[in-house]
């Protein structure tokens, strides 16, 4: 026991002064470029989704054709988001009737310019 060399008593007794203590690598400052602090960035629209995000701000009418209806499905833009499209139906305007559609479902979308 003797040939061992006296700093390895250290390594026991680190692990337990220091325990309360976390390692740099956990401690993370907020990031830069996120206004709101610390979490994910803001998304911001870019290519086709910029043309969804005119035609909802502006109120325009949609036709989507989905890739497994025959029939396209005409209305406003209500909601929209990565992965989703909330609809409010031309027939159901009145009612308040929304649906919301996956964008990896529907096959084309047809802005329609406001009548003038």
């Amino acid at each position: 026991m003797s040939d061992l060399p006296n700093n390895i008593t250290h390594l026991h007794t680190a692990a337990t002064t220091l325990g309360a203590q976390r390692p740099m690598h956990l401690h993370r400052a907020p990031r830069s470029d996120d206004s709101r602090g610390g979490g994910k960035p803001r998304f911001v629209a870019k290519g086709h989704d910029a043309q969804l995000q005119d035609a909802q701000s502006q109120g325009l009418a949609v036709r989507m054709r989905l890739c497994n209806a025959p029939d396209p499905v005409e209305g406003v833009i209500t909601r929209r988001d990565r992965y989703t499209i909330t609809l409010r139906h031309a027939a159901g305007a009145d009612t308040g009737l929304e649906e919301i559609f996956y964008k990896h479902a529907i096959e084309s979308v047809l802005i329609k310019p406001r009548a003038a």
